[in-house]
């Protein structure tokens, strides 16, 4: 018998997993690497000659580097690792304020603050969720707490700014809260692989702020807020084209939108800003004295009552208000609702121009918080559970933020027109807007 042939013998790639090859074409050669990448199960083309591996020696020894890293990270998956997704953090943010349901407020406080981070991260050289560990949490707070406070430039161009000692810990608490929100809506999603929700609450810690005791404003100076106001509606042109062509009496054009009824607004009812730039009129209810906010429309998303018998001279306000409207769906505005930017202009014309003291439209509110939480007239034995109903937060907030922080209060006093000591200023607001003379300082 003849002697049996021998088959030609395999040998045992020393890369195994990685497949090098090449593409031939006239003027060049492609040299690359093929696998698959364990985390996605996709077959990854790597091209070779980009990483500057021009001989055959170097190739394979990259070859064999990268069959060992392959074969940990599948036995690292095998064992439960989270896995990779190579998502660039710019557009992991960028879908999540696609996807998210947030107010315009909201989306515009996010941003600023996760774009801190974002900035961040490039400086680290960091791109992708992948490459964000617990420990650069920690080094971004460091960054943050350094970063320099910016002001307005006085005198200068418009949105000019300066550096000005650093970030308050209140406005650095308020951009980690922004970014704690997106990061940790991007790790249940599975973009940031190596984060846990405890990392994000142990490595981006709170600054601690001390208890800021609340600021409201007294009687006195309530009225001249409300006066200045007052005079800011009241402002008129000295002579329009209209006048000077004898069309109407000269000095009759008002300069400016009328804002009084919204300071009021806001004064008395203790409204969210958001809450009271998109007040419609379907909230309202003159007849049972009240306002009912949906829960989609409120900060807490639960569902609220304001009670309106706390100022007779609001009602009637909006009574008025309501006559001019017609068909118009919002309160201010009319077809369309004010925004910020029409509001904020007039409340710094009202405190430059006018004479009002600064102030803040959350100042506002936290004063209708301490009149109806300490008035012992307006919710005879309930005010701090009845003050915390009608502005929609907890009783424990009004106790600890609110209780026993005005103590001149008329204890006669049955409305905040009475407690606050505006009858007056509000009568002449409710003049300024047509509301007829017998109807005036009576029960709405």
């Amino acid at each position: 018998m003849g002697r049996k042939k021998k088959g030609k013998r395999r040998t045992r790639s020393p890369h195994p997993g990685v497949v090098l090859r090449s593409r031939k074409r006239t003027n060049s050669t492609t040299c690359f690497a093929r696998f698959t990448d364990p985390d996605t199960g996709r077959v990854v083309d790597e091209n070779l000659n980009k990483l500057g591996l021009t001989t055959a020696e170097r190739r394979r020894d990259w070859a064999i580097k990268k069959s060992k890293t392959l074969a940990t990270r599948r036995a690292a998956l095998a064992s439960g690792a989270p896995r990779h997704t190579n998502t660039a953090l710019v557009e992991a943010v960028d879908a999540y304020f696609v996807s998210a349901l947030l107010r315009e407020s909201t989306v515009e406080n996010y941003r600023a603050g996760i774009n801190l981070f974002l900035g961040w991260c490039k400086k680290q050289g960091l791109k992708t969720g992948d490459e964000v560990f617990p420990h650069h949490l920690a080094h971004f707070l460091n960054h943050l707490k350094g970063l320099p406070c910016r002001v307005p430039v006085q005198g200068g161009r418009r949105n000019q700014r300066k550096a000005r000692g650093r970030l308050k810990p209140t406005s650095v608490n308020n951009r980690l809260r922004a970014v704690k929100a997106v990061l940790n809506d991007l790790r249940r999603l599975g973009l940031l692989p190596h984060l846990t929700s405890g990392d994000l609450k142990d490595r981006l810690k709170a600054v601690r702020t001390g208890q800021v005791r609340k600021r409201f404003f007294k009687q006195k100076e309530l009225g001249a807020l409300l006066g200045a106001a007052l005079r800011h509606d009241q402002d008129c042109f000295r002579e329009t084209r209209q006048e000077h062509a004898r069309r109407s009496e000269p000095g009759a054009t008002r300069r400016y939108d009328p804002v009084a009824p919204f300071v009021c607004f806001v004064l008395l009812t203790g409204c969210r800003l958001g809450e009271a730039l998109n007040m419609r009129w379907t909230d309202i209810n003159l007849e049972e004295r009240e306002i009912t906010l949906l829960s989609f429309a409120t900060k807490t998303a639960q569902d609220r009552v304001i009670d309106l018998r706390v100022s007779p001279s609001l009602v009637r306000i909006l009574t008025v208000l309501k006559l001019r409207a017609g068909s118009d769906p919002f309160v201010f505005g009319g077809k369309k609702p004010w925004s910020r930017h029409k509001v904020d202009p007039a409340r710094v014309r009202m405190i430059e121009k006018f004479g009002a003291l600064a102030f803040r439209w959350q100042e506002l509110r936290q004063t209708t918080a301490t009149y109806l939480t300490n008035a012992p007239g307006i919710f005879p034995g309930a005010g701090a559970w009845r003050s915390a109903k009608q502005l929609g937060h907890s009783v424990q907030i009004a106790e600890k933020h609110y209780a026993k922080l005005h103590k001149n209060i008329d204890p006669d006093a049955e409305t905040l027109d009475e407690a606050m000591d505006l009858v007056e200023i509000l009568a002449e607001i409710e003049a300024d807007l047509g509301v007829p003379p017998g109807r005036r300082r009576s029960s709405a």
